[in-house]
């Protein structure tokens, strides 16, 4: 279960939390990392889609939207989503032919509403989840001493990992972090 300022910060958000978390294995941390990500990305969405909008970019704005929809079904904002999943669907019908982009503007137009709107609740869905993680007062882990050269040597494995396109740094990051 989660922590009550978890779920009135989901449900104020309109994200269905408990559902994201159980298509990731309930793991938490993983939702924390994709949600900080997905935030950070959606800053920029509004702007690129904008940006293929002026150059009759119907597909690549189809395509952001596709990730929108795919990334924001994942993490449980279902109204971010289904709007995602409409805009997609707008621009598959709009072409270079549509002169005025009127088919592609709605699309576009109502997408970035729909970003603006869940991005607040996302970035408060986040805080409450960080808060959350929090030790409570006087109850913090004692520091584990820094060895830097334990440091260094698995920096260099991982760089060593991500030169091989292993799939092993991702883990590995995890453990070191």
């Amino acid at each position: 279960p989660l922590a009550d300022s978890v779920n009135a910060a989901a449900a104020s958000a309109g994200v269905e939390v408990m559902q994201a978390l159980h298509r990731l294995g309930g793991n938490l941390p993983v939702y924390q990392r994709m949600l900080r990500s997905f935030i950070k990305d959606l800053a920029d969405m509004p702007a690129q889609l904008q940006t293929q909008l002026a150059h009759a970019e119907f597909v690549a704005a189809s395509h952001v939207l596709h990730t929108l929809k795919g990334l924001a079904a994942t993490l449980g904002a279902t109204a971010l989503a289904a709007e995602a999943a409409r805009g997609e669907k707008q621009l598959a019908r709009a072409d270079a032919s549509d002169a005025a982009g009127t088919v592609a503007t709605d699309a576009v137009t109502a997408s970035c509403r729909a970003i603006a709107a869940a991005e607040p609740g996302l970035v408060g869905l986040l805080h409450a989840l960080q808060a959350a993680d929090l030790p409570a007062p006087g109850h913090a882990a004692p520091a584990e001493a820094l060895d830097a050269h334990a440091l260094q040597a698995e920096l260099r494995s991982i760089a060593e990992q991500l030169r091989n396109a292993d799939m092993a740094a991702t883990d590995a990051m995890a453990t070191l972090q």
